[in-house]
């Protein structure tokens, strides 16, 4: 395929190298303009260099190669926090009130309402001025009233950090905001802190909660109302734990959020629908422009979600490319869209969403043709079902390494989940985009929403059935950062391979898989260090890791975080920790509410104190004479307060959780 070797595939590659670049180093951001401004006067020379030349200019290829790079560099640090000098995270000062505006509402969690605010300026001594930046806000469940999108709001500057999350190879929420520019966060006790403006913009999340309720008037039952919401309107918050984990368990949850997998299957019926109109002179304008109206209409119904936008964005570029009836076009569309997206935003490659959705469209571009030509169908309806299990297992193939590494479990029944919920999926899809528009303009007749919610029944249903075949669904793979580049290195080279049938790709093929091997063996007998961990923010978690034990207290694996570090430490048998007990050759004592402790002539390394134990901290140091003293988080502050002042006036080595973060001692 010439497109293997054309010129959007350097020009991406050069970007997102730059783009890694400034997100690994600190770049000086006046040096990155600089030497941008040089190697585009030195590429503009060599350009008109090139045209005179008979041969092939390498010195011109390479130019080119630096210039996109310096150019991914400088559009990533350009929108960096830290390189904006009137964003939050530089604000100094007292106590501030800030003004910000509702941007969106995000899925509450267990005790909080979230909202994403852009702050918009500070009032300080009766001046104001203008800051920029993203913050989380919380409020607690109960709230009376809430914010809601577009509306302007003063709030107490309490901004925080995120907290970092302290277990070894768990979720780093901190990271995710962060990903995303949302670099602080706010934690208010109740909605009586806020203070409403008058000043309220229209926001399309408005649009999106008017279609939702004109929805919710029909009466449509709440395990299909909640599916319709997500794949329609991308409103998750109501779909239940258990409903989320049936889908991903089958291998189906990528459709509960909106991406290019629907987009998709709404371009392919616009571009059916719309055919005829290639019969009219200038008919093929007119049909682009209509599907693009549409496709952008359908995002503008859902909010304008950063994940609709992209998915909008990058399928408009390939219904563009879908009207010049060549498939290289299509694959250069795509490639286009993608350089663009990201020098616009650089920050879409460190989100999942995005990474999956390209891959698996590169996926179906590069693999399913290779696929779909093992086999030739005789029959029209095995032609079309060989088409869906091609499709299918060439998105699979692209996006499988990923998914390892972010999500350590893979559904074995994929292929079936696709091959009997895509075709519904399509239905609900198209069939939903006529409800949604009646309901935005509240003219929905209530029939056609039960035929709706009845093909949502059986999609929740076949869902349900294959979800509860448990033991063709691997879980807690481990799958390391080295394991994902050196598999998706064998698939590079399988692509060479397929499309080249060079001698030397076989080699490197099979050396690629030689490779994965080795390393895969490597972190199968890797020796990790011995580990005490207290942690913070998990119930006073209390972990002694040994080789492949794990001694713990108040021990859960449905701690998402808990169930991490257990997978990546490969733990293979786990037990109680007791109050006494050795480490690294060295002894600990765990005092808890139960406060038992016997005066002793052992000699503590720590002595932890922890769920608020009633204790005479004075006379324990005095019998017990440790040498650090180790306080958890979730102790009553003052508790906390009262150790901390007995500590110091001992003269004793004190670790307070709350404000340090985790304890964590390594014995290598």
């Amino acid at each position: 395929m010439k497109s293997l070797n054309s010129i959007f595939f350097r020009l991406n590659f050069y970007l997102i190298s730059g783009i890694i670049l400034a997100f690994n180093f600190s770049l000086d951001l006046q040096m990155l303009a600089l030497l941008l401004f040089i190697g585009l006067a030195t590429f503009v020379f060599s350009f008109f260099r090139s045209r005179k030349l008979v041969f092939d200019d390498h010195w011109f290829a390479f130019n080119m190669a630096i210039v996109v790079v310096l150019l991914g560099a400088f559009a990533t640090s350009m929108s960096m926090p830290e390189h904006l000098p009137d964003h939050v995270i530089h604000k100094k000062g007292q106590k501030q009130v800030l003004q910000a505006k509702v941007l969106e509402e995000w899925k509450p969690t267990e005790k909080y309402f979230r909202y994403l605010l852009e702050i918009e300026a500070t009032y300080e001594n009766h001046q104001t001025e203008h800051i920029q930046g993203k913050v989380l806000l919380h409020l607690p469940k109960g709230t009376d009233t809430l914010p809601q999108p577009g509306n302007h709001i003063l709030l107490p500057d309490n901004l925080t950090k995120a907290v970092i999350n302290d277990i070894p190879g768990g979720f780093d929420y901190s990271r995710f905001l962060k990903n995303q520019k949302i670099e602080r966060v706010s934690y208010l006790k109740s909605s009586a802190e806020l203070f409403y403006l008058p000043k309220t913009d229209f926001s399309f999340q408005s649009l999106r909660k008017k279609v939702i309720k004109n929805l919710e008037n029909k009466g449509l039952k709440s395990k299909e109302s909640a599916i319709l919401k997500a794949l329609l309107l991308g409103e998750r918050s109501e779909i239940s734990t258990q409903l989320y984990k049936n889908y991903a368990a089958a291998g189906a949850v990528h459709i509960l959020a909106i991406s290019g997998l629907h987009i998709g299957i709404l371009l392919l019926f616009l571009n059916f629908l719309l055919k005829p109109l290639e019969k009219l002179k200038h008919g093929k304008i007119l049909k682009i422009i209509l599907i693009l109206i549409i496709l952008w209409f359908f995002a503008l119904l859902t909010g304008f979600s950063p994940s609709v936008v992209r998915a909008a964005a990058m399928f408009s570029f390939i219904a563009i490319g879908m009207q010049l009836n060549r498939k290289t076009r299509v694959v250069q569309s795509v490639l286009v869209s993608l350089f663009f997206l990201l020098l616009l935003n650089p920050y879409y490659i460190l989100q999942v969403g995005f990474q999956l959705s390209y891959l698996a469209v590169f996926g179906i571009i590069l693999f399913e043709p290779k696929i779909e030509n093992l086999v030739h169908p005789a029959h029209k309806a095995l032609e079309y079902f060989w088409k869906l299990v091609s499709v299918s297992i060439a998105a699979q193939l692209a996006i499988l390494p990923l998914s390892l590494y972010y999500f350590h479990q893979f559904p074995g029944l994929f292929l079936l989940t696709n091959i009997l919920i895509i075709p519904i999926l399509a239905i609900v899809l198209i069939y939903g985009f006529l409800v949604v528009i009646l309901a935005s303009f509240q003219l929905l007749p209530g029939f056609l929403l039960v035929g709706l919610g009845e093909l949502l029944k059986v999609m929740n249903w076949i869902i349900l059935k294959i979800a509860s075949m448990e033991n063709f669904i691997w879980k807690d793979i481990p799958f390391s950062e080295l394991q994902l580049l050196s598999a998706y290195g064998i698939l590079v080279l399988l692509i060479l391979l397929l499309y080249s049938k060079s001698s030397r790709f076989v080699i490197g093929f099979l050396f690629s898989i030689l490779v994965f091997q080795v390393i895969c063996l490597c972190q199968l007998f890797r020796n990790t260090p011995d580990q005490l961990l207290v942690l913070d923010n998990y119930n006073d978690q209390i972990i002694l890791k040994k080789q492949h034990q794990l001694l713990t207290r108040q021990f859960s694996l449905y701690d998402q975080n808990i169930q991490n570090y257990h997978r990546e430490n490969r733990i293979q048998e786990m037990q109680d920790l007791p109050n006494t007990f050795s480490f690294c050759e060295e002894n600990f004592l765990i005092l808890d509410s139960a406060a038992l402790y016997t005066p002793s002539e052992v000699h503590f390394k720590a002595i932890i104190l922890t769920n608020s134990p009633q204790i005479n901290l004075d006379r324990l140091i005095s019998e017990m004479q440790p040498d650090e003293l180790i306080i958890s988080a979730g102790n009553y502050p003052a508790f906390q307060d009262r150790w901390k002042r007995t500590a110091l006036k001992a003269k004793i080595p004190f670790h307070a959780i709350a404000e340090k973060g985790a304890y964590i001692l390594n014995c290598d």
